[in-house]
């Protein structure tokens, strides 16, 4: 919703204000992204957001908001038919979740993984 994209905004901004770390602020970057990918008009700056948040959460500690925006980024690739730039971020986001015992994120990717191999059986090849 706009309320919260002006929300998303004002965090990022306080963020950068307050030096926080890059990983604070791409975790804020990526939920910004996700969010405007529901906006007419809005989808490829919301993916370019997310992949800028994920780059930026990857200099940081490998846990659940990595593994979050690497799911989130994911679904942005399939909303914009890559399937196979989708499928390489769920795999990562599996990896880490599982290097990580972050259950809650591994759950919620193999679901996802069933749906997609259900419906794009091409992509086992």
């Amino acid at each position: 919703s706009a309320d919260a994209i002006k929300c998303y905004e004002r965090v990022i901004s306080l963020k950068g204000e307050e030096g926080a770390t890059n990983a604070s602020i791409g975790e804020s970057k990526a939920e910004l992204g996700y969010a405007l990918l529901s906006e007419k008009g809005l989808m490829k700056h919301g993916l370019r957001l997310l992949e800028e948040g994920v780059v930026m959460l990857e200099s940081g500690p490998q846990n659940g908001f990595l593994v979050r925006a690497k799911r989130k980024l994911g679904i942005g690739y399939l909303k914009v038919l890559a399937p196979r730039h989708a499928l390489g971020q769920f795999v990562d986001a599996h990896k880490i979740a599982e290097e990580n015992g972050i259950f809650d994120q591994i759950q919620r990717l193999e679901q996802m993984a069933k749906q997609i191999d259900t419906r794009l059986p091409f992509l086992r090849r």
